[in-house]
């Protein structure tokens, strides 16, 4: 233990174990930080700031161990919502002078069973247990009876989004590691009761514009018509400008509202001259916001009968601040804060049966935010504090009086009603990004509510303002960057995804990309290219990373795809594999994954992101691969000089980000022509079985479809802008050939094929031992080195096994036959002309009797590579 504890033993007593004595299950987890004494998560590995969503600021347990002894910091543990981890803080229930406890936290640690320690002020506990739990809220007040400390007492609760501080005073009786409880949430109902349904007044549906803001506009109607003519839409007195005339009518809104913003931009959204425009962003503010600041800025004069809040709400408003108009003891007026902030509603939220209010929060001193909120937290301080009261610039300290008062606030703006949505992408002809909406119409229905996705963090999208001409550039470009028949795969896939939504309506599948190729083929930098010029940040996610996180990742939106990198089965724990092989599969289909317990309460994420994975090994798994594009990139395209890796160089000059906005753009606008996608996604089925084997077919013919279905589009796209297409049909069915190659018969892997396979992958890592001398040990050689009839002959009895101990070592999911009968095989090809199989038993000057291959040929058939190998020869 690092930050020393002084508190006393109690009657629960604090046992001597130390740290390396607890939490052992925890300690295999990536999921460690420090904690300073206040409270600040600290990355182990940087020394900066850790974020709870956000996993790359955790280490494992030795690095957070071994920084926090060094600093004197506490360890805390993330909760990401990914094992079943229940963290429960027991606040003011322990005396830390007499060790009395509060009779509730005694029951909660009895009945809870599992890791129990004290908490660093010594006044509370923590507890770690495994279990199915559904939370309604977090926090739970209780009463204080027997102790008296200046803490509050209460119980919280937490499955993620929350650090957990050990400090390692470990209390015994209790188990020194986390143990399961099956009635977790039994205890929990216990002291939070049911979830209670949402009473008549927590709505916020339905609710008309305030009267007050009514009085206004038609007062300005009345008075001015100038302002009658602008609110009808009349641009006439600006020279049709619309920008002008929406200042003037805006300017003529902050007089009479007496420039209050929220009322200025609810009654500007009810006039003829309001457009989409309104909320593009400009930078850190939309068009509008930054309208309003202008007219309030240039507004010398305002409309005095309108002032404060509507005489039905017993609140005031002062200097940005919500409160009570009163007078001292002396008689002397008086305002007692309640808020020093004042809010306005955004918008209400419509979400799967839920209702959602956005809210901006405008402190009196520090910077405007916004928070999503549901109605019900006007229903008590604490729900309050917590949703509403997030930055240090922000406070509450009414009673629970005034929050009914705040609510009426909310009640009487108007703002208008959309439905939110936790994925990006597209949604009923409107394409949804983290921080705004695009719509081919001047209005949006559907927006983002931000629930800390990692995926949100990597869409660039922002605005769809472009230069025309780097797109036309970057389309001429993007094709030619490495060799065609297995770069048009991955172009295809990425822009037939743009329509990932309405293939999966067709089909109720979408295929994944798998792309492999050695170390130098340029597979991750092609990928962090295509990715940005379709609208992410060109980086990868971790295969290995926790359950949760993959399921939030893959669910977090539905058609730009979500990369995955270093797809190396060796290199991961064989349960983390499996668990992504499984949500791989899940979201081929676009199935539904829960957390929470059944019987009381689940999430749901439906797994609708299309998927590219890059690595140095082909997806394992049958089911997979017949889902999958696979294309294998060649080195020989990253080499100084090519073409290829000219216009790679060029290409990375040029935004890429341009490419991505013009591309929505398209997708909505041949979307809202009721354009026959149906029809296109047929014929380019039928185009592409014309090209396959006849066995190739359902989910493989997806697969292709989809490869043509992205030129198709690309093609389009080039049409739009005046670019000339850098492939042609014959190139575009070379790459569908190509891939279709690979699903069918003639072409399906051998056991021999596979095991030739695994052989070249056991020399490339040197396992398998060259011939250098006659008079030394070796496991194979060449013959006829650089011929046209050059062999590998592989001594057989030493290759193979060399090639299980690969397999196994590796953790490769290849089922090998014995050896007696991969050289009955062996026998069968030598006698067939077309086999690379030369001889089954070939004498073999320093080997013996060796298997002998033709090297072009396995080169040819198997689609690798042997010039490295070759190369090693010559120089050794």
């Amino acid at each position: 233990m690092f930050a020393i504890n002084n508190t006393k033993s109690d009657s629960l007593g604090v046992s001597a174990r130390g740290e390396s004595e607890l939490v052992d299950s925890l300690k295999n987890y990536p999921s460690w930080v420090g904690f300073t004494s206040d409270k600040m998560p600290i990355n182990p590995e940087t020394g900066n700031a850790a974020r709870i969503n956000d996993s790359s600021t955790w280490s494992d347990y030795q690095t957070a161990s071994g920084y926090c002894e060094r600093t004197g910091d506490y360890l805390g543990f993330a909760l990401d919502g990914s094992e079943d981890i229940v963290f429960i803080d027991l606040d003011g229930c322990r005396n830390p002078e007499t060790g009395v406890v509060e009779d509730w936290a005694v029951d909660i640690i009895d009945r809870v069973d599992s890791y129990t320690e004290l908490s660093k002020s010594g006044t509370g506990y923590h507890i770690l247990a495994r279990g199915d739990i559904a939370l309604h809220a977090h926090k739970q007040k209780m009463e204080a009876e027997k102790v008296d400390v200046d803490k509050t007492s209460e119980i919280e609760v937490y499955v993620d989004g929350r650090f957990a501080i050990f400090t390692f005073d470990h209390i015994e009786p209790m188990s020194t590691d986390i143990t399961t409880c099956d009635n977790l949430q039994a205890i929990y109902t216990d002291y939070y009761g049911e979830e209670q349904e949402p009473s008549e007044g927590d709505s916020f549906y339905d609710v008309e514009v305030s009267m007050t803001a009514e009085e206004i506009l038609n007062k300005a109607k009345s008075s001015d018509e100038k302002f009658v003519k602008l609110w009808n839409g009349d641009k006439s007195m600006h020279s049709g400008d619309h920008s002008a005339a929406d200042l003037a009518l805006v300017s003529k809104l902050a007089f009479w509202t007496a420039c209050d913003r929220d009322m200025m931009d609810s009654l500007f959204r009810k006039s003829d001259l309001m457009r989409g425009k309104w909320d593009e962003k400009r930078g850190d503010q939309t068009y509008g916001e930054m309208t309003i600041d202008k007219a309030v800025q240039s507004t010398t004069d305002v409309y005095q009968g309108h002032t404060g809040l509507p005489d039905d709400i017993n609140l005031n408003v002062k200097d940005g601040c919500y409160g009570h108009l009163g007078t001292d003891e002396v008689g002397t007026p008086v305002f007692r804060e309640v808020t020093n902030f004042t809010l306005a509603r955004k918008e209400i939220l419509r979400e799967d049966g839920e209702q959602y209010v956005k809210l901006e929060v405008r402190p009196a001193n520090g910077k405007n935010f916004e928070v999503t909120v549901k109605p019900e937290v006007f229903n008590d301080s604490r729900s309050f504090k917590d949703a509403v009261c997030t930055r240090l610039s922000t406070s509450f300290s009414g009673s629970s009086h005034d929050l009914p008062e705040l609510r009426k606030v909310v009640l009487r703006q108007d703002s208008p009603e959309r439905t939110s949505t936790t994925k990006i992408g597209l949604h009923d002809g409107e394409f949804v990004a983290p921080s705004t909406t695009f719509s081919p119409n001047d209005e949006h229905t559907h927006v983002y509510r931000d629930t800390g996705a990692s995926v949100a963090e990597k869409i660039q999208i922002e605005d769809l303002d472009y230069n025309e001409d780097e797109v036309r550039d970057i389309l001429e470009l993007l094709p030619q960057i490495r060799d065609t028949k297995r770069w048009i795969p991955v172009i295809g896939y990425y822009y037939s995804a743009l329509f990932a939504p309405l293939i999966r309506d067709i089909e109720g599948e979408l295929p994944i990309l798998s792309i492999t190729g050695e170390t130098g083929s340029g597979k991750s930098s092609s990928m962090r290219v295509v990715s940005r010029a379709f609208g992410s940040d060109g980086t990868a996610f971790a295969i290995d990373s926790t359950k949760f996180s993959l399921i939030k990742h893959l669910s977090a939106i539905n058609n730009v795809p979500v990369w995955y990198d270093e797809y190396k089965p060796a290199d991961i724990q064989s349960y983390k594999l499996d668990r992504f092989q499984a949500l791989l599969r899940a979201a081929t289909n676009g199935r539904t994954e829960t957390r929470g317990q059944k019987s009381m309460g689940e999430n749901l994420y439906r797994l609708t992101a299309p998927v590219a994975i890059t690595g140095e090994q082909q997806i394992q798994g049958s089911a997979e691969q017949r889902r999958a594009i696979m294309t294998q990139f060649q080195r020989s395209t990253t080499d100084p000089g090519t073409p290829t890796q000219v216009a790679f160089t060029e290409i990375q000059q040029l935004n890429l980000n341009d490419h991505a906005k013009f591309s929505v753009e398209q997708v909505l606008q041949r979307i809202a022509s009721d354009e026959d996608l149906d029809g296109i996604w047929e014929q380019c089925k039928d185009h592409v079985r014309g090209l396959a084997d006849d066995d190739v077919g359902g989910l493989a013919i997806n697969a292709l479809a989809m490869v043509k279905l992205g030129m198709v589009v690309y093609g389009l796209l080039c049409d739009r802008v005046g670019a000339t297409p850098a492939v042609d049909t014959d190139a575009i069915d070379d790459a569908i050939t190509y891939v279709a190659g690979q699903k069918g018969v003639e072409n399906r892997k051998t056991h021999v094929d596979e095991l030739m396979e695994q052989v070249v992958r056991c020399i490339d890592n040197g396992d398998l031992t060259p011939l250098q001398s006659t008079t030394q040990r070796g496991d194979y050689t060449f013959v006829n080195l650089d011929d046209d009839g050059e062999e590998l002959r592989l001594k057989f009895s030493r290759v193979y096994p060399a090639v299980s101990k690969y397999l196994k070592d590796h953790n490769l999911d290849i089922d090998l036959l014995g050896p007696d009968d991969y050289k009955d095989r062996f026998g069968d090809m030598e006698s067939d002309e077309t086999s690379y199989v030369v001889a089954a038993s070939k004498q073999t000057r320093g080997l013996n009797r060796c298997v002998a291959v033709n090297a072009r040929d396995i080169e040819d058939k198997l689609d690798i590579d042997l010039d490295d190998v070759r190369d090693d020869l010559h120089t050794s």
